[in-house]
């Protein structure tokens, strides 16, 4: 049996688990905590606890995505 499950789910979204444990966080996802960081509905604390993350990641989704959106 696998060490790590193949997916799980966090915030209603499935998080895919590849070989080796490692966490494929879907573009939607990032734009749903993005989205709630900025309204106040999440904080980042929440999000490392629920997801296992560090908080330069949880800066990182939000610094890409305000990238991408010019």
């Amino acid at each position: 049996m696998s060490k790590f499950p193949h997916s799980f789910e966090v915030y209603g979204f499935t998080i895919e688990v590849h070989a080796g444990g490692r966490r494929v966080w879907p573009p939607s996802f990032k734009r749903f905590i993005t989205n709630s960081l900025d309204d106040g509905s999440l904080q980042v604390d929440d999000v490392m606890k629920r997801c296992n993350v560090s908080q330069s990641l949880v800066y990182k989704w939000r610094a890409d995505l305000k990238r991408a959106a010019g």
